[in-house]
């Protein structure tokens, strides 16, 4: 039998026998939603005065999902929402929304809910937690450890008060620690902030994003929450492996995360979802997709594999082909990006790529090329066979005139499937025809000006000229 109170979260899964599962029903089932958002993007919803600044219809759009914390839900309606604070202090209506679901410590499950009265006094509700529509229940951890946060079996909020962790920091227990941990549990790969204030004032009109007093003790303890939260997630930003976390919030006191513009960020998670749902046919069995035939081949295709055999042809008969360093003056604006893996396409025989290694031992680095064999990565630069959001920096020394005119726009799109948000493309481009032949055809299908390609270059950012080399970045 269970008891109505637990001390601990920890007490409820050994007074039930159960094993250290991540997520419980109500009727204390064990369950799991690893990955059920796998390499999804979220909006986590904070709680700051910035918050109500954003124009938060934009996360209604389909392919967008969003994370709300504490009383966040009643600026905006979340998909997914977790507390770690009793339950009694945030909205009842939001307890009671079946369209939310909300993942919330085992500790709470036995507890009550309140309700505001019209005349502005509370009063016990006669609902508890485990009663609300769509909750699931989730073990804490006590004792935050930057090495074990993203594995435990537990969610960390911090450490208890009296207590220090790893880093010298003592207490600071934050539901935006459970939340990055829940949001990592369930898949998600790309997180934007919204409402990370991270300070508040006393001369301040408004410290939260809707009605809420603070005393100066709770806002003098919430600015030191926010400095430890800082260097916690500068460390776990040290540990984060394809998870990248942004801030959309501008004029942010979190210095940890990089910013990231909200509009992009929005353009950003709706893409997969974006395109106008055209329902004819759909029924028609007469419209099943037929099978390509094993004799037919894509006209593209049989283009791409005539361009193919030139180079494969150069690389047997010439050495020196493919050998030139394009890139070699752009190894310092790659460094102060200080990216963690980069992606070279058309790298030739990857010289660019082993210089690369050379002088920023730290970085990972791969060259991409469909011909030569020294490439670390042989595939075609439209069929990239790489994880999305997977590269800090992108790059094309010389190798983008090699391109089919018709297949530009599909690499650009791949360019854009695998760069990170916020990422950066360095590109050299030659806008004359190619000197070189081969049975008596140039190398540089797609001889276009340089303006022609800065339009182009436009879809990653503001596209600028470092010497010989165009770079554009969000």
């Amino acid at each position: 039998m269970m008891t109505n109170e637990c001390r601990h979260d920890t007490d409820v899964i050994r007074q039930g026998g159960m094993s250290r599962t991540l997520l419980y029903t109500p009727g204390l089932e064990s369950i799991s939603l690893q990955n059920w958002y796998a390499r999804r993007t979220v909006f986590l919803i904070l709680s700051g005065p910035s918050l109500a600044t954003f124009d938060l219809a934009q996360l209604n759009q389909r392919g967008i999902v969003t994370f709300g914390v504490n009383n966040s839900w009643a600026v905006h309606r979340p998909t997914l929402w977790t507390c770690v604070d009793p339950p009694g202090r945030f909205h009842d209506v939001g307890w009671k929304d079946p369209g939310i679901t909300k993942l919330v410590p085992l500790y709470h499950r036995n507890r009550r809910l309140r309700v505001k009265e019209p005349d502005g006094r509370f009063r016990r509700s006669q609902f508890f937690v485990r009663d609300m529509p769509a909750v699931f229940f989730y073990a804490r951890s006590t004792h935050f450890d930057p090495d074990t946060f993203f594995t435990e079996p537990a969610i960390n909020w911090g450490n208890p008060t009296e207590e220090t962790d790893v880093l010298g920091i003592k207490g600071g227990r934050s539901v935006m620690l459970a939340a990055l941990r829940l949001i990592h549990y369930l898949g998600f790969r790309v997180v934007f902030l919204l409402g990370a204030d991270f300070k508040m004032s006393t001369e301040a009109e408004r410290n939260y994003a809707f009605e809420q007093g603070r005393t100066k003790h709770a806002i003098n303890h919430n600015n030191r929450l926010y400095h430890a939260l800082d260097r916690r997630f500068a460390e776990l930003r040290k540990r984060f492996h394809n998870f990248w976390v942004f801030n959309c919030t501008p004029d942010s006191g979190l210095k940890s995360l990089p910013y990231y513009p909200y509009e992009k960020a929005i353009e950003y998670a709706r893409t997969e979802c974006s395109k106008p749902m055209d329902t004819a046919g759909w029924y028609d069995s007469s419209n099943k997709p037929k099978p390509a035939a094993n004799d037919q081949q894509n006209p593209l295709d049989e283009r791409r594999e005539h361009e193919r055999q030139k180079y494969v042809k150069l690389a047997g008969e010439n050495q020196k082909y493919g050998a030139t360093n394009h890139g070699r003056d752009a190894i310092e604006l790659v460094e102060k990006l200080k990216p963690e893996y980069v992606i070279d396409l058309g790298c030739g025989r990857n010289e660019w790529v082993k210089m690369l290694r050379q002088r920023l031992p730290g970085v990972r680095a791969d060259g991409v090329d469909f011909a030569f064999d020294e490439a670390d990565i042989k595939a075609p630069m439209h069929q990239l066979p790489l994880e999305d959001d997977c590269a800090d920096v992108v790059t094309a020394f010389d190798s983008l005139e090699h391109l089919l005119p018709d297949e530009v726009d599909a690499v650009l799109d791949e360019i854009a499937r695998i760069l990170k948000p916020g990422g950066t493309i360095i590109a050299s481009i030659c806008y004359r025809p190619s000197r070189i032949k081969v049975d008596g055809e140039g190398l540089h299908p797609t001889v276009q000006s340089e303006q022609w390609w800065m339009s182009k270059l436009a879809r990653f950012g503001e596209v600028r000229r470092e010497g010989r080399y165009l770079c554009a970045s969000a």
